[in-house]
């Protein structure tokens, strides 16, 4: 195929680059990540040069793995033996050679033969590959391997299975989760327990063990089980007949807490979150107001670093939490297309069920070749075995690179001053050019690099100038997430995996071991300590050292994380006080793409204090619309936080312990906002030894008004993983967001947190602990449910953080001690005390809490609760009273899903100003079938009444619907939500919810529902609708709507994709706005190919009637790439464009519309001459600002061709001319020039040309600016 011009397309090959580094031809296997053996062509005809699938190979899941308890798994070990001498060729060269000894024993599962690859890990020889089988485990049964030609790769009589090798990285998987419900009888599990393990670096793992703990052990003290292995495979079941190491008696409701720890063969431990089952119901869901399953900070280390242990455990499913297995040696890929007819496939230890006549399998291997056994199963009952090698070389490098620079000197006649704004005019040398580059490879099993730069056509001296600036983000970046869109290709047919994820000129990846240091796109991370946090997503640098060694407990020895950058987004963070809901409103729109951090935060309302912590994960937990600025939880998160121990008094009638959805995000800035300021920081951790750890952040960064400091030093002494103690020291001068927002309706309204004034600085100090009292005296305690906690907090009005930037002045302490007495019987005793100042010193909060309660299994199904309390606090008139309570709690349990309670306080005795706080409560949970369950709580008292209930109704296992009622006199709100989440078929899933609110002094309702639907494998559409609004009484309305729709379709030969939303946002002005992006493409043939782009955008203000912004950007393109005949490549667009903002942006103009058409073609007129042609047309409308403010309109429209030609005069020389003519109508003017060049390849990497060019401009309006400029020029390109 042709290649264009470099000079004229330079663009399009720079954009290739990435792919091109993927798509090079395995020198081992042949075949490499993007290409497909075509299933049809037998194997004797195969050939590098077939046109490749390239969509295959970066579908990520193409086949679903099954059990693989299914295959029976033996052992055999291999020795190396000598063989003859052969010359070295490609591994894919040598079929089955007379020395390479195999053996016909080959059970279902047996493990890959490693095959000791040569040291200097050149193209393995035969010799090398021999081995002897010397001993088995199998049984007697034999099998002939089906007659195979080439080891790297296997021809099926339909399809083929092949191997490559992957320097991209790819994260390891390690997920552990229970496959069955968990029943129990009379106090021992029913059945064994499997534990099914999903994994891609099981030939690493040399060790596992798994361990089992009681649900209330949340200090991970004393396992009930545990269960040890030498050897793990994806797949892979672990059985637990349900036998204890100690006594205990598993009884209906309970959970059970399991994690997995693997070694590898240096003792490097991973290690997975807490996974959670319930007893008897394995299937039941946990809701996210389960936090009693999520105790993160005592979970894991046990150190409460909020970057490691917060949202620790989820349900059902353990995944890796502390990856130091090193994994970085190399990733191979098994993959297979074309194969019709097949079941299942087993490679190794693996089985793969076969979905779409597909297979793609990645697993981790370290350096090493490798032969595994194949078994291809088919439907029909029959298989074959085949095998296949695979090679992980020590050192492995792919780049590709271009430079193209041109030097010259002009001589002008005639008017110089037209064109004195363009150096290359000016008499003096002028240059200009271009560098790419992209390289990615490993050196070794530890460093790893990936290097991308692209300094776009300038001049030299400006090529590397300004390293820290980033392209501007568009609201189309955001909507966009397929990269495709971005390759300005003119409908040429490309496939981009994006490994460089920068908003820059410069990439650059650089991996050790554990540690990294990257230029490009980055999260913060500095979030290990509860005062200092600063998660910000930048473009800059960042760099990340740790050590191979660890801590007994699995923490780094040391860690130094460090960053810089220039930002040009601005950091939000909101907070939303749940009430039930599960579509939320973000304060700001357009927010950056994986900017968003959700948190869900138990606090305490009595003191504010974060009692829990539980980070989610989108996809999983909540779908997230970056340009609405939308969050949708897959659950709705209940506003009151349940505390089974600890609440049987409580301040306020619906309980003191609420649930917050916190979002840290960064958003696009328009106008004025615009910011670009320069922000660095970093953290150090160290452990002096196993317990003893010291930390220290520091961060600074650039404000409008005054810069942001923070620093921050911190002291861990952790005994065990259940008993801790941190201290930390902080300081901070300004104020860390820029947008700081707290919303108690979902999103409809926003207040602002309170702010000090234009500067602002202050200290905070905070001490927290747990001491597991088994770890000191496990003679005297049992390992679950005897801890004391202790926290002192002093925090000056001026500090800020992300989640702390109020102007109050805070301190609080306070101790919990919990005892369990008996076996059936447990005892809480607490202290706290709060004291909160404004800035003008006024107390606003003066809490003092002193409170003892016990719990008591008086039966099987009856349980008590009996507490005392001494409060002193400020009343409603900010006046100081006292009072001591009262209360008890009764409550009987029917079974683990039916149960009812009463509860009642009573205040004994109370100082005269005392808001008396009598209360009495009724509730329960009751399961009334197998698909209707009911919970609901009902309290009245002097502080008012509260009532809360929830009906949920499981329609089948794929629709259920909910109905939460809640009415609080004290928060003086009431609300009605209403909503259900349907698999409507195998195709079609829905959800839907309606609030109703009325609360404080406004009335209003949110609702949601959407639609997404699969109508087959290749098309998927979807809808969306949220609208929310608040009639106040007294103050302005506040109305949020939006739409959302899309459709995709991925068929062989065309790919179309179309989604719009729409949305509005009415308060003292309502602003409108619509988006669509579009785009197809359409392989008429394999040389036809037709491509469309169209983006719009328009903004409105209803309430002043004028249009704040508009953007269109549309291209339609057809492309003739030959794939036989490549005499013609023929390429062709038309672009229309508009750009009309109002907005406050430092540009000159207010308003563009350009229409261009262009086309360009080259022909090969025989083996020695090229001819090319190209022809524009632009019409172009702009609108200039004078100095009065005045708009004036200028209209141009521009003609261009150009005509080139070059010949081969022998070798390594050619001859190239080129003819352009322009006309600009609205100026009347006529310019047009020439060159010609003389070429010299003096290598395969290196060309030289000079040459010289004529260019002429003509003004029949005002001739005195004509001029003529002559000059040489020499052009250097370079290409690797």
């Amino acid at each position: 195929m042709k290649k264009f011009k470099l000079n004229h397309l330079s663009l399009m090959i720079i954009t290739c680059l990435p792919l091109m580094a993927q798509a090079g031809v395995d020198s081992n296997n042949q075949v490499s990540a993007n290409q497909t053996p075509d299933s049809q062509t037998p194997a004797k005809q195969a050939s590098d040069n077939q046109v490749p699938d390239s969509r295959i190979s970066y579908r990520q899941v193409l086949a679903k793995p099954t059990p693989a308890s299914q295959t029976s798994v033996s052992r055999t070990s291999y020795r190396q033996v000598s063989g003859k001498q052969a010359p070295a060729k490609q591994i894919s060269d040598i079929n089955t050679p007379a020395n390479f000894v195999y053996t016909e024993v080959i059970q279902p599962g047996t493990e890959p033969q490693r095959v000791k690859a040569p040291e200097s890990d050149k193209q393995a020889q035969p010799e090398d590959l021999a081995l002897e089988l010397i001993q088995s485990e199998s049984t007697d049964l034999k099998q002939t391997i089906h007659e195979q030609t080439d080891n790297s790769r296997i021809y099926l009589d339909e399809g083929a299975i092949w191997a490559s090798r992957d320097i991209t990285k790819v994260d390891p998987q390690l997920e552990l989760s229970v496959s069955d419900a968990i029943e129990v009888d009379q106090g021992k599990i029913s059945d064994s327990v499997s534990f099914n393990l999903v994994t891609n670096y099981s030939y690493y793992i040399k060790r596992w063990q798994l361990e089992v703990y009681r649900g209330k052990d949340i200090h991970l003290s004393e396992p009930l089980k545990v269960l040890t292995g030498d050897t793990l495979s994806n797949e892979f079941d672990v059985q637990w007949d349900g036998v204890t190491d100690i006594p205990y008696e598993m009884k209906k409701g309970q959970q059970l807490l399991y994690r997995l720890k693997l070694w590898d063969k240096d003792g490097n431990m991973d290690v997975t979150s807490i996974g959670v089952t319930d007893l008897i119901r394995g299937s039941q869901e946990v809701e996210m107001d389960k936090f009693d399953h999520q105790q993160a900070t005592t979970t894991g280390t046990g150190s409460g670093d909020t970057d490691t242990d917060k949202g620790s455990r989820s349900y059902g499913v353990a995944k890796l939490l502390r990856h130091n297995i090193p994994t970085s040696a190399g990733m191979a890929k098994l993959m297979g297309t074309g194969l019709k007819g097949v079941d299942r496939v087993f490679i190794g230890e693996d089985e793969y069920t076969i979905e779409d006549n597909r297979l793609y399998v990645e697993q981790y291997l370290p350096t090493d070749a490798y032969m595994f056994p194949v078994k291809v199963k088919y439907d029909d009952g029959h298989e074959r075995n085949y095998k296949l090698f695979v090679r992980i070389p020590d050192t492995y490098y792919a780049q590709t690179a271009l430079a193209d620079l041109y030097v010259g000197k002009n001589r002008v006649s005639g008017n110089k001053d037209v064109l004195g704004v363009n150096d290359q005019y000016k008499g003096d040398i002028y240059n200009r050019g271009r560098l790419a580059y992209f390289g990615e490879g490993k050196f070794g099993d530890k460093l790893r690099v990936v290097a991308h730069v692209d300094t776009k056509d300038q001049e030299l001296k400006d090529m590397f100038k300004n390293p820290f600036a980033s392209d501007t983000t568009t609201v189309f970046d955001i909507l966009e997430d397929d990269d495709e869109l971005y390759y300005g290709n003119y409908g040429d047919n490309a496939n981009i995996q994006k490994v460089v994820n920068t908003k820059g000129k410069v990439y650059l990846d650089v991996q050790y071991d554990k540690s990294s240091v990257l230029w490009g796109n980055y999260n913060t991370g500095i979030s290990g300590t509860e005062n200092a946090q600063y998660n910000r997503s930048l473009y800059g640098f960042r760099g990340d050292y740790r050590t191979r060694s660890t801590t007994e407990f699995g923490d780094d020895r040391f860690n130094l994380v460090g960053f810089a950058s220039q930002a040009d987004s601005l950091y939000s963070h909101d907070e939303f006080r749940s009430t039930g809901l599960s579509l939320y409103f973000l304060r700001h729109g357009e927010v950056l793409p994986g900017s968003d951090k959700v948190v869900v935060r138990q606090v305490d309302d009595r003191n504010n204090r974060i009692v829990n912590e539980v980070i989610l994960q989108e996809g999983r937990d909540y779908e997230f619309d970056a340009y609405q600025g939308r969050i949708l939880l897959t659950r709705p998160l209940s506003a009151i936080a349940g505390d089974s121990f600890g609440s049987v008094i409580s301040n306020t009638p619906s309980g003191d312990l609420k649930n917050y959805l916190a979002v840290d995000y960064e958003y696009i800035p328009r106008g004025t906002e615009a910011l670009e300021k320069m922000a660095m920081g970093g953290r150090a951790k160290g452990w002096v030894n196993d317990h003893i750890g010291i930390g220290a952040s520091y961060v600074e960064e650039e404000k409008e008004n005054q810069d942001y400091q923070l620093s921050s030093a911190d002291l861990t002494f952790k005994l065990t993983e259940g008993s801790f103690l941190k201290a930390e020291f902080s300081h901070s001068e300004g104020t860390q967001a820029d947008s700081n927002f707290v919303s108690d309706d979902g999103g409809l309204t926003f207040e602002e947190i309170s702010r000090v004034g234009k500067t602002r600085k202050g200290d905070a100090i905070s001490i927290s602990g747990v001491a597991n009292l088994y770890d000191f005296m496990p003679e005297t305690f049992g390992a679950v449910g005897n801890d004391l906690r202790v926290w002192y907090k002093d925090k000056d009005g001026g500090y800020s953080y992300a989640s702390q930037n109020d102007d109050l002045a805070q301190t609080s302490l306070g101790t919990e001690l919990r005892l369990q007495t008996g076996e059936e019987s447990q005892l809480l005793a607490s202290f706290q005390t709060i004291e909160e100042t404004d800035q003008t010193g006024k107390k606003v909060t003066d809490t003092q809490d002193v409170k003892l309660e016990a719990q008591v299994m008086l039966t099987d199904h009856i349980k008590l609760g009996i507490a005392g309390q001494q409060i002193q606090e400020l009343n409603q008139n900010d006046e100081e009273s006292d009072a001591s309570l009262l209360g008890a709690r009764l409550e009987y349990v029917f079974d683990d899903s039916n149960n009812i309670y009463i509860k009642a306080q009573k205040t004994i005795d109370s100082s005269d100003g005392f808001d008396e706080n009598d209360s009495a409560s009724i509730g329960g949970e009751a399961k009334i079938t197998e698909d209707l369950s009911l919970l609901g709580e009902y309290t009245t008292g002097d502080r008012g009444d509260s009532a809360q209930a929830t009906i949920n109704y499981d329609i089948n296992d794929d629709h259920s619907t909910y109905l939460t009622l809640v009415k609080d006199d004290y928060e003086d709100s009431n609300n009605i939500i209403i909503g259900q989440r349907a698999s409507l078929t195998s195709n079609l899933d829905g959800y839907l919810e309606n609030k109703f609110v009325d609360e404080n002094n406004g009335k209003g309702r949110i609702d949601s529902t959407g639609l997404d639907y699969d109508v087959n494998q290749d098309i998927r559409a979807g809808i969306g609708y949220q609208q929310g609004y608040i009639d106040y009484r007294d103050e302005t309305d506040v109305k949020r709507t939006g739409y959302t729709a899309y459709i995709d379709f991925d068929q062989d030969n065309y790919q179309l994709g179309t989604k719009f939303e729409y949305r509005v946002d009415k308060g003292e002005e309502e602003i409108e706005q619509y988006v669509t992006t579009n785009h197809y493409t359409h392989h008429l043939t394999d040389e036809y190919t037709l491509y469309a782009k169209v983006n719009y955008s328009r903004t409105k203000n209803k309430t002043t009637k004028q249009q704040v912004a508009k953007f269109v950007e549309s291209y339609v393109g057809l492309a003739y790439r030959p794939v036989y005949n490549d005499k013609l490549n023929f390429l062709s667009r038309y672009t229309y464009l508009e750009d009309f903002d109002s907005l406050d942006r430092d540009v000159s103009y207010t308003d563009e519309e350009s229409h261009i058409v262009e086309a360009e073609g080259i022909y090969s007129v025989n083996a020695r001459v090229d001819v090319g042609a190209k022809v524009a047309y632009k019409h172009k409308k702009e609108k200039f600002k004078r100095e009065s403010g005045e708009l004036f309109p200028v209209e141009s429209k521009i003609y261009l061709t150009g005509l080139s030609a070059s010949y081969s005069v022998m070798k390594d020389w050619d001859v190239t001319g080129e003819y352009h003519w322009k006309k600009d109508d609205s100026m009347d003017a006529l310019e047009q020039g020439a060159l010609v060049s003389v070429n010299k390849e003096l290598s395969d990497n290196f060309k030289v040309g000079i040459g010289y060019n004529f260019s002429n401009f003509e003004d029949d309006l005002v001739h005195e600016d004509d001029y003529d400029a002559k000059g040489v020029f020499i052009n250097l390109v370079g290409k690797i």
